[in-house]
C-alpha cells in the first residue's frame, strides 16, 4: 500500500512538473495577465487601480515584446507621461511569474535606483499577490538592491561606476534613462557597454532600455536608429488615412498682429491637431478616441533593414493619455523664449533629439537686424545697460525692450563709474548689470554695486558649461561678509546673476546671424561694434565619439559678444521677453546705510554655491 501511495506521489510530483513546463512555453499575453493581476498603488501611477490599457492602446505591443523569443532588443524613446517606465514595471513583474530569469534593473545612480525600489517597485508587488507570493520569507533576501524571488533573483543597480555592473551574468537587463549614464573614460568602458556583455551568453535574453532623448548622440538616440524604428499611427477620424501625431501639425489660434505675448490659456483651448492628409480638424475628444483601444492604432516599422530582433518604439506626449494637445501648445509656449526650458521640451515632451544650431559668423548677416533708427534713440519702454569691467576703463551696452522685441542703442567705452550714471541718467536705464569677472577691482565693483543697489545694479558672472546649471541662477549676498540666505534676502545685500556662458552665446549666435525677427541694431551701426560681436564663434568637435561645441576667439576685443549675452540673460531674469515692460524691486536696505570697509588686501568673500531669492514683479500698470 505504501509503494502505491509512493507512486502516486511521484506522479502527481510529474504532471505537476510537466504542467510548470508547459505554462513557461505556452506564456499568457502579459497585456491580459497584467490587466487580470495587477493593482498600480496610487504610490506607483497617478491612475490608480487594475492595471489597463484602454487609455493607451500603445502599450499593449511594447508589452508584448517580454513574451516574444525572437525579441532580444527593445529601445522606448519615449516622453514624458507616456507610460515608458510603467511598461518596464509591468514587464517586470511578468517576467517574475511567468519567465523567471536572471535579471538586472539598471539606473544612472544608487540614489536614483534606490528611489525607485522604494517608491515605484516595491509599492507594485506589495499591491499584486501574482508576485507578492514569490517574495522571500528571509526580509534580508529582499533588500534595495537584491532581490531574492522563489523564481528568480533581480539585481537593481546604478551605474555610476562601470566597475559594479562588470560581474553578475543577466539574461533580462534593463536600462533605464540611459542618455544620464556615464561616458566612457579612459581607464574604463561605458557602463553600458559592461552591461550588455553580460547578457550574451544567453539565449532567451531580452535588453530593455527607455529614456527620454538629450542629443543625436545620446545613448537612445543611436540605439534607436539601429532597430526597425516603429511609429504608432491611427486612422485620422475625418478621412480614415492613417497619421501619427507631429508637432509640426498642431496648431491654435492665431495671434493678431501687434499683440506681443500669448494669451496661454487661449493657445491650451484652441489646441488642436490639423490631419496632414486631409486638412480635418482633430479636436481632444478624437485624441481620446484615437490613442483609445478602440482607435484601430498599430505601430510600423519603419526601417526594413534593421536586424531582426531589435525593436524601436518612439513615441512624444501628444500620445500621453493624462496631458493632450492643449497641454503640449501651452508648455511649448511657456518654453520657446529660454533655450534651457525650450530643450527641455524637445526632448522631454517631443521625444526629439535637442540640435545646437550652427550659425554662420559672417558680419553681413547683421545687415538683416538693422531697423530704421539712430544710435542713441530711446528705444523701448524699459531700458537695460549692461557693464564690462576692464583694467583701465568700463565697456558698456544699452538695449531698449518691447515685449518680445530689443534694440540697440548705444556701446562703447566709459572712463569713470560717473559715466555710467550719466549713461544711465541719459537713456533712462532701469536695470544696470555688472561683470564681476574681473579679480583685480572686485573689490571696488562691489562697493560700486551695493552704493547704486536702489537703482537697479546688479552683479552678474558667466559660469562654466555644466550639463546640470541652469541657465541662470539668482543669489542674494553680502560681498563683505559673505553671508546668504535661501529664499530669504540679505540684509546690506546685492543681487548675483549667474549665467550658462555657453547657452547665452548660442542665443546670440543665432540673432547676430539674422535668424530671429525680435533682435535688433540702428541702422549703419559701427565696424568696431560689429567686430566685437562676431569676435567668437561656435566650432564643434568629437571627443571620445562625442560631439561638442565650443567657442573660438577671434579677438581678444570680444566685449560687445559678453555684454550681448549679458543682455539676453538679464532679459530672462527680468521676465521682459515675456511680459514687456515689467518693473523689478528688490527689497533692500536702507539708501543710507553704507557697506562696512573691506580690510586692506582682502577680497569680498563670493558665495559658493549661488542660493534662490525671492523676486517680486510689479506690471507697469501698477507701479
Amino acid at each position: 500500500m505504501a509503494g502505491a501511495v509512493e507512486s502516486a506521489d511521484n506522479v502527481t510530483r510529474l504532471i505537476e512538473a510537466a504542467a510548470e513546463m508547459f505554462r513557461r512555453l505556452v506564456r499568457p499575453s502579459v497585456v491580459e495577465w497584467a490587466e487580470s493581476q495587477l493593482y498600480m498603488s496610487p504610490k506607483v501611477t497617478e491612475r490608480a487601480g487594475m492595471f489597463s490599457t484602454d487609455d493607451c492602446a500603445y502599450m499593449r505591443e511594447p508589452l508584448e515584446c517580454f513574451k516574444e523569443v525572437d525579441v532580444d532588443e527593445v529601445d522606448l524613446c519615449f516622453g514624458s507621461q507616456t507610460g515608458k517606465t510603467t511598461i518596464a514595471l509591468v514587464g517586470l513583474a511578468y517576467s517574475i511569474e511567468n519567465n523567471p530569469r536572471r535579471t538586472m534593473f539598471a539606473l544612472p545612480t544608487d540614489e536614483i535606483a534606490r528611489r525607485f525600489v522604494k517608491n515605484r517597485w516595491l509599492p507594485l508587488v506589495d499591491s499584486a499577490e501574482a508576485i507578492r507570493r514569490h517574495k522571500p520569507e528571509n526580509s534580508d533576501e529582499m533588500t534595495n538592491f537584491d532581490q531574492n524571488f522563489d523564481t528568480c533573483s533581480v539585481f537593481f543597480t546604478g551605474v555610476g561606476s562601470a566597475g559594479k555592473v562588470s560581474s553578475e551574468p543577466i539574461a533580462l537587463l534593463f536600462e533605464d534613462e540611459i542618455d544620464k549614464f556615464p561616458a566612457e573614460t579612459e581607464r574604463e568602458s561605458d557602463a553600458r557597454s559592461l552591461l550588455e556583455e553580460r547578457v550574451k551568453s544567453f539565449v532567451d535574453r531580452l535588453i530593455f532600455r527607455s529614456s527620454t532623448p538629450t542629443t543625436r548622440t545620446g545613448n537612445i538616440c543611436k540605439s534607436f536608429e539601429k532597430s526597425d524604428r516603429r511609429y504608432y499611427f491611427m486612422p485620422c477620424p475625418r478621412c480614415g488615412k492613417p497619421i501619427r501625431f507631429e508637432f509640426a501639425n498642431l496648431k491654435w489660434y492665431e495671434r493678431p498682429e501687434g499683440e506681443d505675448a500669448w494669451d496661454v490659456e487661449r493657445v491650451r483651448r484652441t489646441a488642436h491637431y490639423v490631419c496632414p492628409e486631409c486638412g480635418g480638424a482633430v479636436t481632444e475628444r478624437d485624441r481620446q478616441k484615437m490613442i483609445g483601444s478602440r482607435g484601430g492604432g498599430e505601430w510600423v516599422s519603419t526601417n526594413p533593414k534593421a536586424r531582426k530582433g531589435h525593436r524601436g518604439y518612439h513615441l512624444n506626449s501628444m500620445y500621453s493619455p493624462t496631458l493632450g494637445f492643449g497641454a503640449v501648445a501651452a508648455k511649448f509656449i511657456e518654453a520657446k523664449e529660454t533655450p534651457g526650458e525650450l530643450q527641455n521640451f524637445i526632448n522631454s515632451w517631443l521625444a526629439e533629439p535637442w540640435e545646437e544650431e550652427t550659425f554662420d559668423s559672417d558680419p553681413k548677416k547683421l545687415k538683416g537686424c538693422e531697423l530704421d533708427y539712430n544710435r542713441g534713440d530711446k528705444m523701448g519702454s524699459v531700458r537695460v545697460m549692461t557693464v564690462d569691467v576692464q583694467r583701465r576703463d568700463l565697456r558698456f551696452n544699452v538695449r531698449g525692450y518691447d515685449g518680445e522685441k530689443s534694440y540697440l542703442i548705444d556701446w562703447g567705452t566709459l572712463s569713470t563709474w560717473e559715466d555710467a550714471d550719466a549713461k544711465q541718467e541719459l537713456y533712462g536705464v532701469s536695470y544696470v548689470g555688472v561683470d564681476i569677472n574681473y579679480r583685480e577691482r572686485q573689490g571696488e565693483v562691489y562697493e560700486v554695486i551695493y552704493t547704486r543697489r536702489a537703482k537697479g545694479w546688479m552683479a552678474i558672472v558667466g559660469a562654466g558649461d555644466s550639463a546640470q546649471l541652469k541657465p541662470f541662477t539668482e543669489t542674494t549676498f553680502n560681498p563683505f561678509t559673505g553671508k546668504k540666505r535661501q529664499m530669504k534676502f540679505v540684509k546690506s545685500g546685492i543681487n548675483l546673476l549667474t549665467i550658462k556662458s555657453s547657452l547665452y552665446k548660442g542665443e546670440i549666435a543665432a540673432r547676430r546671424s539674422g535668424t530671429r525677427s525680435d533682435w535688433h541694431v540702428y541702422r549703419f551701426v559701427e565696424r568696431g561694434y560689429v567686430r566685437e560681436l562676431f569676435a567668437e564663434s561656435p566650432v564643434e568637435k568629437y571627443v571620445r565619439g562625442r560631439r561638442v561645441r565650443e567657442w573660438k576667439v577671434h579677438s581678444e576685443d570680444n566685449h560687445q559678444f559678453d555684454l550681448e549675452c549679458y543682455q539676453l540673460a538679464m532679459a530672462h531674469y527680468l521676465r521682459l521677453h515675456k511680459y514687456g515692460a515689467i518693473r523689478f524691486t528688490p527689497k533692500i536696505a536702507k539708501a543710507q546705510h553704507t557697506p562696512p570697509a573691506a580690510s586692506a588686501g582682502a577680497q569680498p568673500q563670493t558665495p559658493a554655491q549661488p542660493m534662490p531669492a525671492k523676486k517680486k514683479y510689479i506690471p507697469i500698470d501698477q507701479r
